[in-house]
């Protein structure tokens, strides 16, 4: 089963857990976001990246990595630009070189 998990709120200002950094994610072979987006860390390691704390980005596609807790995470995204939830599965990701990535996804967060 999908993993769904709800983008942040639209409307609430920017957080103290939240970050504006260099972010790429790409899925199948095509870029979704590259360059300068809103982080929300989660303590575990994961993150939402492109969040929409801010409004709705220019480039709406966000993700979600929650991590399991064995060196792996699962990542899901927002297919549908216009969708608010990132129940879209990308499946298990391994953190490598700054990423988290498979054979389907490449998602990086850096400052």
């Amino acid at each position: 089963m999908p993993i769904t998990v709800k983008a942040p709120d639209r409307t609430a200002e920017t957080s103290p857990q939240s970050a504006t950094q260099t972010c790429y994610f790409a899925v199948d072979g095509q870029v979704r976001v590259q360059g300068p987006c809103l982080v929300f860390l989660f303590g575990d390691g994961g993150y939402t990246l492109n969040a929409w704390s801010d409004g709705k980005p220019k480039l709406s596609h966000f993700a979600v990595v929650t991590t399991n807790g064995d060196g792996a995470a699962t990542a899901t995204w927002n297919a549908d630009p216009d969708d608010n939830r990132a129940g879209d599965p990308l499946g298990v990701v391994t953190f490598a070189e700054g990423c988290w990535t498979n054979a389907r996804t490449r998602i990086c967060a850096g400052r």
